[in-house]
């Protein structure tokens, strides 16, 4: 297979296993304290919340790292050579693809709140205090603050914020990261390689992170992916020599960051952010060696779906199979409770594809708006 097909055909392989990955993340549930885990004496209920750092915490991390890298790639497609013509080009069809989903489905996630404020019986009065509450256009930038703050090396704390869709953040950054692909290019154009390490540093360490939509993570996948297209790295074989050391390094630290509770301890944030490289890098050559050897060719036809589970199942889907699924496994049975979790993002990516094949059927206008012409 040659490399600009394998590159591609891996991309599209493995865009739904990744969107999987990120309902598992919006499915974690209750905040966990991992010092009431007793690792001598493992109980039912450790055992369940282990589980849930496991899928949803740390695994599952390396799936929008990918997506940047993969953005940045296919951005930088012609631009290895800069024209501003091609990138405005570029930024004009982001604009339908990125940036109209974007304002669409948090105006969707708004109203739908608003619905549900209305039907609680909170009147007009919620509805105002609901806007106010969140800072009205912040609603479409900033209203949250996404997870529990992490800690850079020197003790900085680093904030991450989220739109009101708070699963939006991902295309939020992406659009300031396309904004700033001839600082991308500069970059990596003058200081080649080293430009690409000094991402890598501030990835790791988190020492620059100053701006909460200029991260670390996104600033080196994007980059990264442009930095291989800029100077033609053949992403899905270079490592391949390397895959055993990648594979083991994932595992052991996979390990520590369950052990750890990733990020949201001082400890497992040293070494979470090594996971999330090593962990890609192993997540991308396995994809390349399943698309080189056309076996699981079911994620390339569910690829079309991906970016319709991502933008839907956290407005509707999620908070209400998610009310469900916990009446019927309980809060006692730690079994019930594990079951009902692994099949909980099952459940709601199941509902998600009725519905996008439904819209695709019976309303093709409507399901492209929604997606953005996909």
């Amino acid at each position: 297979m040659q490399c600009d097909n394998l590159i591609s055909d891996t991309f599209r392989w493995l865009r739904f296993p990744l969107i999987v990955g990120v309902v598992f993340i919006h499915c974690f549930g209750t905040p966990i304290d991992v010092q009431t885990i007793d690792f001598t004496h493992l109980s039912g209920r450790d055992a369940y919340d282990l589980l849930r750092i496991a899928l949803s915490y740390v695994l599952p991390r390396v799936c929008v790292p990918l997506f940047f890298f993969m953005s940045g790639y296919l951005f930088f497609t012609k631009l290895d050579a800069w024209n501003w013509g091609v990138y405005a080009g570029k930024l004009k069809k982001r604009a339908r693809t990125v940036l109209a989903p974007y304002i669409l489905w948090i105006t969707i996630a708004i109203l739908y709140q608003c619905a549900v404020l209305l039907v609680k019986g909170g009147g007009w009065q919620s509805l105002v205090s609901f806007f106010s509450d969140n800072g009205y256009w912040h609603l479409y930038w900033d209203c949250f603050e996404l997870d529990p703050v992490r800690i850079s090396w020197t003790g900085m704390e680093v904030h991450s914020t989220t739109p009101f869709h708070y699963a939006l953040w991902y295309l939020r950054d992406l659009m300031v990261m396309m904004l700033l692909a001839p600082c991308f290019y500069w970059l990596f154009r003058h200081l080649k390689i080293w430009g690409l390490l000094l991402l890598m540093v501030n990835h790791v360490s988190n020492i620059a992170a100053f701006v909460p939509e200029l991260l670390p993570t996104p600033l080196l996948f994007f980059g990264a992916g442009a930095y291989f297209q800029m100077y033609r790295i053949d992403a899905a074989r270079c490592f391949r020599p390397y895959r055993i050391v990648m594979y083991v390094a994932t595992l052991l630290l996979a390990v520590v960051c369950v052990r750890y509770n990733s990020f949201l301890t001082y400890t497992g944030n040293l070494f979470f952010p090594f996971f999330v490289v090593f962990g890609s890098i192993s997540a991308f050559c396995i994809a390349a060696y399943v698309v080189e050897n056309r076996r699981f060719n079911i994620m390339q036809k569910l690829s079309g779906a991906s970016f319709f589970v991502y933008l839907a199942h956290v407005v509707a889907f999620t908070p209400l199979t998610y009310s469900v699924v916990k009446k019927l496994v309980g809060s006692t049975n730690a079994l019930l409770m594990s079951i009902g979790y692994v099949a909980m993002p099952f459940i709601i990516i199941a509902e998600c594809l009725v519905v996008y094949a439904l819209l695709r059927h019976f309303l093709p206008k409507v399901c492209k708006m929604l997606t953005g012409g996909r």
